[in-house]
């Protein structure tokens, strides 16, 4: 989740610059650096490891001149802190210099294609391959725009980057290929600004508009041209934007939950940041020795926690008892702490709470250590009082969530999740390298493949608008897709206000299948992976007595996509990635029916983010 600003005007850019990213700085802290066009058509660059303030004392007493600059707050992905890793990044002749965010997926292949043509890389990341790239387009004599444009059918994943060129000293060229967060355009009086987020262009300008996914612009002081990535113009008229703190924070978008879903693919690398190592295959856990002892050691694993919480941790016990042949229970910390749950020495919990001030988790907590068993926590706020609890803690890293209802947190949890199974089957012998690297790669394709499901929101609307009037709907599915079958009707609950269940396929028979009519919608998760033909019976049973089914459905089942009354597409996934890429487009179907049900979805009615009392 790195941070980046641009400026271009007529006003020394460094200072511009370097508040912009103190207001983004949240988005990484690793190390920060800025580039800076001098009058004389050379880049100065500055760099620090760490925080903004060492990138701050770098710069006193040594003013950067000149009117367009770029900057960045790095979050590690590929590569560790440090000064060569830090951005920007500039090709061997020192004319291009990016700053990106997100992640260029065949960065190796194309690394090694460079250097095998004589460029030269002096750092371990991926935005390297950048400007390397853009300085052969030059080379080949085409202008600055249209390089840039020439290097993004090279490009796998998702990402956003600025690029500044010496030979055109008032441009700077900003392109979103996915969303690898988000990119705001600003508009000044002779200048113009591009920021990861809104609040750094609020002391700045009171005009912004939102860079979307497949669009380039090409910002000059004087106005900003927008076109998609294959050169069709496009329209977008500037709005004026609060400078109110909190609804800044909101940025282009009408609703917290809105943002966050969108946010999904950024938290999920940030998930991953530093913990896998992509290149050798290798799990580089940061959460120390003792927890991998643990996970290695442990005779039985109980994973607890509220609402969503409780569904990732569902999740969570099928990865430790598949992958890592574990013993595993999942429980609703309310009942576990009330029911006199036996634990012992021998026994790990793993508690997952967003807020880490949970009531009912941290009793849970509490009674498992008070009976000597040891305890983990999985949370996004390490300064909470879970995190005091546990003898061991993960961070979630999903960043601020401010709706109610867990989107980006709940995704981010089962990424947690996966990786400490991933560590419990290596310590445990139940997985060698070879599979471990396997399974580490099938990670590296999730926010990609999150982001293609982002994309489909128009489809996903339609469902909604016919979904709307439902007061009851049930959401059906078999094995690692129950438990999104309960963080589908949860959803739908939270913030559309309707009477949703989630029920295992299996259990239609004895009991749900009585509800069955033609006001009883049915949205039926049958995925490849998620026990699909055994799905396809439900589905077929429900057809049969005039039911309406939605079908969560892998792209290319056209099968079962003709026995639905309509279909939502996920892309293809691994199977055991396959519940987040399905919860995607379950979250954005509880928004746009809440919305089009006038719920007020980022606050909704009797409902707080935090359950800290009974």
């Amino acid at each position: 989740m790195c941070g980046i600003m641009g400026y271009t005007g007529h006003r020394q850019a460094m200072p511009i610059v370097l508040d912009g990213l103190s207001r983004i700085e949240y988005r990484g802290y690793d190390s920060a650096g800025m580039a800076i066009l001098g009058p004389t058509g050379v880049f100065g660059t500055n760099k620090a490891v760490g925080k903004l303030d060492a990138l701050r004392a770098n710069l006193e007493g040594s003013f950067v001149s000149g009117t367009l600059g770029l900057g960045h707050t790095r979050w590690a992905t590929h590569g560790a802190p440090s000064l060569a890793n830090a951005h920007p990044h500039m090709d061997c002749t020192e004319r291009v210099s990016v700053v990106q965010n997100g992640i260029v997926e065949n960065y190796s292949v194309l690394a090694a294609q460079l250097v095998s043509r004589g460029h030269r890389f002096t750092s371990q990341t991926d935005t390297e391959v950048l400007p390397h790239l853009i300085e052969e387009a030059l080379d080949r004599g085409l202008d600055p725009v249209e390089a840039v444009k020439s290097i993004l059918p090279d490009m796998h994943g998702a990402l956003v980057f600025l690029v500044a060129c010496a030979q055109e000293p008032d441009t700077l060229i900003a392109v979103r290929a996915g969303n690898a967060g988000g990119l705001v355009i600003g508009m000044g009086d002779g200048e113009t600004y591009a920021a990861s987020d809104l609040p750094a262009l609020v002391p700045l300008t009171r005009r912004a508009m939102p860079l979307n996914n497949g669009e380039i612009a090409v910002l000059r002081p004087d106005g900003v041209q927008v076109s998609t990535l294959d050169g069709a113009p496009v329209t977008r008229e500037f709005t004026e934007v609060t400078r109110d703190p909190l609804r800044a924070a909101k940025g282009m978008y009408k609703h917290f939950m809105l943002k966050e879903i969108m946010e999904q693919p950024q938290a999920l690398t940030d998930a991953l940041r530093g913990r896998v190592d992509l290149e050798s295959g290798r799990l580089e856990p940061d959460y120390g020795a003792g927890l991998s002892e643990r996970l290695a050691k442990a005779r039985r694993i109980i994973l607890t926690g509220c609402g969503s919480s409780y569904h990732a941790a569902l999740v969570g016990r099928h990865y430790f008892e598949t992958l890592a042949g574990v013993p595993v229970e999942a429980e609703v910390a309310s009942e576990l702490r009330h029911r006199n749950a036996r634990m012992g020495e021998g026994d790990l919990l793993i508690a997952i709470t967003q807020s880490g001030e949970t009531l009912d988790t941290l009793a849970a907590l509490e009674h498992a250590s008070g009976l000597g068993a040891d305890c983990v926590a999985v949370t996004n706020a390490l300064d909470s009082e879970a995190a005091r609890i546990a003898c061991e803690t993960m961070d979630m890293r999903s960043g601020l969530e401010v709706g109610v209802a867990a989107t980006k947190s709940f995704t981010s949890a089962i990424i947690c999740l996966y990786l400490l199974a991933i560590d419990a089957a290596a310590g445990r012998g139940e997985m060698d390298e070879d599979e471990v690297s396997q399974h580490l790669l099938d990670l590296e394709r999730l926010p990609g493949i999150v982001s293609e499901s982002l994309e489909r929101r128009e489809a996903i609307r339609a469902v909604a608008e016919r979904l709307t009037s439902n007061d009851n709907c049930l959401l059906l599915a078999r094995g690692l897709m129950y438990p999104i079958a309960l963080e589908g009707a949860l959803k739908l609950k939270e913030v559309a206000y309707i009477h949703a269940e989630g029920s295992v396929g299996g259990e239609m028979k004895h009991g749900p299948i009585a509800l069955i009519d033609q006001s009883m919608p049915t949205i039926a998760l049958a995925p490849e992976g998620g026990l699909r033909d055994r799905m396809a019976i439900n589905i077929s049973e429900i057809r049969a007595r005039s039911g309406h089914v939605v079908g969560v459905l892998t792209d290319g089942d056209d099968e079962l996509g003709g026995q639905a009354d309509e279909a939502i597409f996920v892309p293809e996934t691994p199977e055991h990635l396959v519940p987040i890429a399905a919860t995607v487009p379950l979250q954005m179907l509880a928004y746009e029916i809440g919305l089009l049900r006038g719920a007020d979805i980022d606050q909704p009615r009797n409902l707080a983010k935090s359950v800290t009392v009974e």
